[in-house]
């Protein structure tokens, strides 16, 4: 009986050192496999042993906006009442959050109604009445100006001047102009004591840099050489000086491959006698010692990082816009962001989608890339981003300040342009490590 035990018990070892070698063997196996995709250039991250035996892998999403609310974006504020006119030239963090806090903007867009198109006549008519006179520099579909306020507002009609006025009634009418074509107008349902209080609160609240504005157009003898609705600031021609530089994510390039869902470990990786660093297959993407990163693909969108979510057969413009933001925030560290706002520029449809582009903003004031390029350029094709490229910079306010030429000296400068011109200012980025302010005509 002793002796029979033993070849049992014997038996059962072998039979579990059989298992565990089998075991062993299929893990083994399910590694190789892992390993010789990646090596041979497999797009996607390889698979952890976690995941191999079966246990939840760690979660690799980076928290991205839901909507378009809240977004960042530059603008001429002028506040209309009894007591004249007040405002800024290019509103600053403060104003914007301000103007956010209100929900009136909200209010109006959300409940904008009875659209009428009027003239350009009955647009400055309005403009005398107490109200909310905004300038957002180019046009903007009005779907993605109402996602920032997080409203909804349906139609293809882009509006640069956004004017909010009691017009002489008891109710607030919201007045949409893209600067080109008809002005349209809409009854809402904000009340006139709520448009009076906000404005009253940024006649009181202003900073030290605000203060009486006017248009061009109510002096043509001497701003006629100006748009019309270029905002005259009393405000002090101050700014802040830039240090720029490039953020470390701009030279780390396996983190950039892991971020943009390609494997930093493919043979199809190599670089060009220029410094380039360029991966291929089936995707591309380069890698620039300037900072500038591109991206190339085909329709079938690798990750959700590419696909535009869509509630119909073709993305809108708002949802397009809303993609690209979401690919900017996975690219842009926060490093970048503690002192820059990055902001959207515009949207064109193409053939096959629309052409993107965002641009960098730092307390309200645009900057502006020498090479005439915009710091971020999306395409999409269909429901999916195929092409990007993006130019990173980091910009931190000196200590030192900027003073631009007084803006009287400024408008006679811009004189001898032949057409009228829009006078504004923007931090000009020419490569260097110091970024000042200048008065632009656009």
């Amino acid at each position: 009986m002793v002796k029979h035990n033993g070849m049992g018990k014997k038996r059962r070892v072998a039979l579990l050192q059989n298992l565990s070698i089998l075991c062993l063997s299929v893990l083994a196996a399910g590694l190789l496999v892992a390993v010789f995709s990646y090596e041979a250039g497999g797009d996607g991250p390889i698979s952890s042993l976690s995941t191999l035996l079966g246990s939840p892998a760690a979660s690799t999403e980076v928290s991205q906006s839901p909507d378009l609310g809240g977004m960042a974006a530059p603008f001429n504020l002028v506040a209309t009442s009894d007591q004249g006119r007040y405002g800024r030239m290019l509103a600053g963090t403060a104003e914007r959050d301000q103007l956010h806090a209100s929900n009136l903007l909200l209010e109006a867009l959300g409940s904008a109604g009875n659209s009428t198109a009027v003239t350009e006549e009955a647009f400055r008519t309005a403009l005398e009445e107490t109200g909310l006179f905004l300038d957002y520099l180019f046009p903007v579909p009005v779907s993605v100006l109402a996602g920032w306020y997080g409203a909804d507002f349906s139609g293809d009609a882009q509006a640069r001047y956004l004017l909010l006025s009691t017009n002489g009634g008891t109710g607030v009418q919201l007045f949409l102009w893209d600067g080109v074509g008809s002005v349209y107008r809409y009854d809402t349902a904000v009340e006139r004591p709520a448009l009076e209080e906000i404005v009253r609160s940024f006649r009181q609240e202003g900073d030290a840099a605000a203060g009486d504005v006017a248009f061009a157009f109510e002096d043509p003898e001497t701003y006629g050489h100006l748009a019309p609705y270029t905002v005259l600031s009393s405000e002090a021609a101050q700014t802040m000086v830039l240090t720029a530089s490039l953020p470390e994510l701009a030279s780390d390039v396996d983190t950039l491959l892991d971020m943009l869902d390609f494997n930093p470990h493919t043979i199809a990786r190599y670089n060009l006698t220029d410094g380039i660093e360029v991966v291929e297959f089936p995707r591309t993407f380069r890698v620039y010692h300037d900072g500038v990163i591109r991206y190339s693909g085909d329709a079938d969108a690798p990750s959700a990082l590419y696909t535009i979510p869509a509630g119909g057969e073709m993305p809108t413009r708002a949802e397009a816009v809303l993609a690209a933001r979401r690919l900017a925030e996975v690219l842009l560290p926060g490093e970048v962001l503690l002192d820059t706002d990055f902001y959207f520029t515009g949207i064109e449809a193409t053939e096959s989608g629309y052409a993107i582009t965002f641009d960098y903003m730092v307390d309200g004031i645009p900057v502006y890339l020498s090479s005439g390029e915009a710091a971020l350029e999306v395409r999409t094709t269909g429901d999916t981003i195929t092409y990007f490229r993006l130019q990173y910079r980091q910009y931190t306010a000196a200590e030192e300040s900027y003073h631009l030429l007084p803006l009287a000296q400024a408008v006679h400068m811009v004189g001898g342009y032949e057409e009228t011109v829009f006078l504004t200012k923007g931090y000009v980025d020419r490569g260097g490590e110091t970024v000042t302010a200048q008065w632009l005509a656009r």
